[in-house]
């Protein structure tokens, strides 16, 4: 790997001022990455400073999509030309005509089509595409959306979430009545100016009970995702990336890395463990400069693209690994202690992160859409310290936003296997596939870093009692988890909560309920069941496995998606 540390520090030092500069920051790059402290997201580390250089963000979200040939034409043609790059792409279907209208371009049907064009891909590229549908709860085709997803191998290559808003968890609580087809002016009506009325509790219970049976669709709380937009002020947030970490206008992007939690952890396993925090802070300060820059390096899907990414700067710092550091550190994942910690830890990650960015704003200037007061008014900056506040409003800030904790599955095992993003270690070992590029999808044993860690350290020593696998941590503490990073988080969070399938409906219906409670941005559950299958498996030798299903991070997994090697 080091010449594509190499590869990637030298590219993305290149934007430097200077030939000391670049020099001075090319070496700090690549030590950071040769460390193991920090991974871009895989589009940064296969295409920073390739020869064919492609675009370096993750995922987008699409341009508005509306029942016009030449606006349907555009979106296709966007969402090849993402894919093609092996991003993904997210979509609000919000503002299509219903089913009833007759038009053929409904909410389902244009699915229909982008899955198609994305299967078009998959045996051209190395890396398959991912989508995510998002559609609004008052849309007249709603309950056709919840359920599109029941029967086996539909739109394998979407994920889907519904846009919940604040009136209908109103009317939910209120078992009142819901009116669909009169949302954004009217624009998604059912073509003859009508309204359809439904039970609200009915259709709330009808999306749980489709994620109960089929893990999809997941839920984004639209109006809770804006009131917490650092530009609230001059932007609309209408859907997020395909894992649902970063919720993004149209024709946003995804700038992602993250830090490698393992590495920072000071004589694991031992009385003395601790995690050094200075050097963590500092790989953040890096970190942020590096993904500043990748916005300078990287090229676009298109001249919007760039336009709107470069009016907001908009970067994803985050993390993985926690479980790992947590097991490390002699903390339980389920407990609450763990999550104090945790929360803490990302406390620190995320001051850090806006430091650098106000020192970038002194350098650089700040993004081009930052307004003081607005932007300080906002809900997520208001929790910022005092100090750190004033030196914004003094100084400016370079990024509008700048965490995002996304499933860093690949680079996770990059990482040698830790465990990815904010999960739990999934299994103490696991089966993986992955198709290299022109061959075969082949299967290849792993096993967790911190599990092979501890086994070198303490040879045939039985694993302490404080070590969990997803599968042995109660959903609700899943889902506690997320709530307590989110706090920390200007963007949001990819956290999918498995839910043991013999888990009651009931049980399950108070998750929904408690995320609610939490004020988490979006919520996503994986259950075992007939049409998604198993993502935790035990082979004929009786050692847990994971037949990985890549993409499962935000939302349920994608089909069966091998990853890049």
């Amino acid at each position: 790997m080091a010449a594509t540390w190499r590869r990637v520090a030298t590219a993305v030092g290149a934007v430097e001022c200077g030939a000391a500069e670049r020099a001075t920051c090319t070496a700090a790059f690549n030590e950071l990455l040769e460390e193991g402290r920090f991974f871009p997201g895989g589009r940064i580390l296969a295409n920073a400073g390739a020869p064919a250089q492609g675009g370096c963000f993750n995922c987008f979200v699409a341009g508005p999509v509306r029942a016009e040939s030449k606006m349907m034409r555009r979106t296709i043609r966007e969402a090849t030309a993402v894919m093609g790059q092996g991003g993904g792409i997210g979509f609000d279907f919000s503002d299509l005509p219903p089913r009833s209208a007759g038009t053929g371009e409904d909410p389902l049907a244009v699915m229909a089509a982008l899955n198609f064009a994305c299967e078009q891909l998959l045996g051209r590229e190395p890396r398959r595409g991912a989508m995510l549908a998002g559609l609004r709860c008052d849309h007249p085709d709603i309950v056709d959306f919840v359920d599109a997803k029941r029967a086996p191998g539909v739109f394998t290559n979407f994920n889907c979430s519904v846009l919940v808003t604040n009136d209908f968890l109103r009317a939910v609580e209120q078992d009142g009545q819901w009116r669909l087809g009169q949302v954004s002016g009217g624009a998604n009506n059912q073509g003859d100016g009508s309204t359809a009325i439904i039970g609200a509790r009915e259709l709330w219970e009808r999306i749980i009970r489709s994620a109960y049976e089929c893990a999809e669709p997941g839920v984004l709380f639209i109006d809770r995702v804006n009131a917490d937009n650092n530009l609230h002020y001059c932007e609309r947030l209408v859907a997020t990336n395909p894992c649902g970490e970063v919720p993004l206008p149209h024709h946003g992007g995804c700038n992602l890395g993250s830090l490698n939690l393992p590495r920072f952890v000071v004589a694991p396993f031992t009385i003395q463990a601790r995690l050094d925090l200075d050097a963590l802070t500092r790989a953040a300060r890096l970190a942020v400069r590096f993904l500043d820059n990748v916005l300078e390096v990287s090229r676009y899907p298109s001249p919007v693209y760039r336009q709107v990414m470069r009016q907001s700067r908009r970067i994803g710092l985050g993390v993985t690994g926690l479980a790992d550091m947590l097991v490390m550190l002699g903390l339980d994942y389920g407990s609450g202690a763990a999550r104090r910690f945790a929360e803490a830890m990302l406390r620190q990650v995320t001051l850090a992160a806006y430091e650098a960015s106000v020192t970038l704003a002194r350098q650089r200037g700040s993004f081009p859409a930052f307004r003081a007061g607005e932007f300080l008014a906002g809900s997520f900056s208001r929790r910022l310290p005092g100090g750190l506040r004033h030196a914004v409003g003094q100084h400016g800030l370079r990024n509008s936003h700048l965490l995002a904790l996304a499933p860093a599955g690949t680079i996770s095992l990059l990482a040698g296997n830790v465990s990815s993003g904010i999960e739990p270690i999934y299994a103490l070992r696991q089966r993986r596939r992955y198709r290299p590029a022109g061959a075969d999808a082949v299967t290849v044993d792993l096993e967790d870093y911190a599990h092979h860690c501890w086994r070198v350290q303490h040879p045939d020593e039985a694993l302490p009692t404080h070590w969990r696998t997803a599968t042995t941590i109660t959903p609700a503490d899943h889902l506690r988890m997320q709530a307590a990073l989110q706090r920390q988080v200007d963007n949001a969070i990819a956290k999918t909560v498995n839910v043991p399938v013999d888990c009651s409906y009931a049980t399950f219906a108070d998750l929904f309920d408690l995320a609610i409670r939490l004020d988490v941005k979006g919520f996503a559950t994986f259950r075992p069941n007939p049409a998604r299958g198993e993502v935790l498996q035990a082979d004929e030798g009786g050692r847990d496995c994971r037949i990985c299903c890549y993409g499962s991070g935000g939302y349920a997994p994608i089909g069966d998606q091998p990853p890049l090697p």
